[in-house]
């Protein structure tokens, strides 16, 4: 049982230590994996994003890159901040 308390534990750990495509740094963003300091700042510039699905229609990156750091992020704080506007 506690192995299955730790893993939720590690799963929530994880959640919160998401990177966020819509605040992230070039650094934070240069550091996932397939993302170079171009596509890193071809990121940002294509701020805000609504969803994973819109940060993938824009085509910023591959297929195959998005799926090496696609469990890594989210898109979460800008959209909760327009929502609030």
């Amino acid at each position: 049982m506690t192995g299955m308390v730790f893993s939720t534990t590690a799963t929530a750990a994880s959640q919160s230590a998401l990177i966020d495509l819509n605040t992230a740094t070039l650094d934070e963003l240069n550091a996932l994996p397939g993302v170079g300091a171009v596509k890193a700042q071809a990121i940002i510039d294509a701020r805000p994003y609504s969803s994973m699905d819109d940060f993938a229609s824009k085509g910023i990156v591959s297929k195959s890159a998005l799926d090496k750091f696609k469990d890594l992020v989210t898109v979460f704080r800008r959209l909760q901040e327009s929502q609030e506007d």
